[in-house]
């Protein structure tokens, strides 16, 4: 019953921050949507803060434990943003808040979770420090976050440049 209602408040959140802005979300709407009671809510989370650190870590969770399991740095890279790409309109309102620096460190630890994991795999047997594959990962992670969340930086309409080396 308990890992019920907790997932019934998680899929609540969810559903409300595709629906509207993180800022525009209250207890209250949470515990309305997941049929709970506001006390019920608090009993598992301390503020909505701490249910959206919840929903991600839940993720990485997730991801973590098939993150041996890629056949290709791409397939690891498809898995780190499932989550994001199928719920992208919850990830924009995220990105658009004055929160989002919970959603950039989650997605900075799931890709990096996943593209270690292969990278760790791959790199077996040669001379590749760990802070280099650590470092060309923390670059990537970098960017395909702005591109998922929608975050246009200046250049040619539409496009993102490349960071200059």
């Amino acid at each position: 019953m308990a890992l019920r209602t907790k997932n019934a408040i998680r899929r609540s959140f969810i559903e409300l921050l595709a629906e509207r802005p993180f800022d525009k979300i209250s207890v209250r709407d949470i515990a309305e949507r997941s049929e709970v009671t506001r006390n019920t809510f608090y009993y598992y989370y301390t503020d909505i803060y701490a249910l959206a650190e919840d929903v991600f870590e839940t993720e990485i969770e997730r991801l973590s434990e098939s993150a041996n399991s890629y056949e290709s740095w791409q397939k690891a890279f498809l898995a780190a943003t499932a989550f994001t790409a199928e719920n992208k309109r919850m990830i924009q309102h995220l990105h658009s808040s004055a929160h989002r620096d919970i959603l950039e460190r989650y997605y900075h630890k799931t890709i990096l979770t996943a593209m270690l994991a292969y990278v760790r795999k791959e790199a077996e047997g040669l001379d590749v420090s760990e802070s280099k594959v650590v470092a060309l990962l923390h670059g990537g992670a970098r960017g395909s976050f702005d591109r998922v969340a929608g975050k246009r930086h200046e250049g040619r309409a539409g496009r993102i440049p490349r960071r200059s080396r």
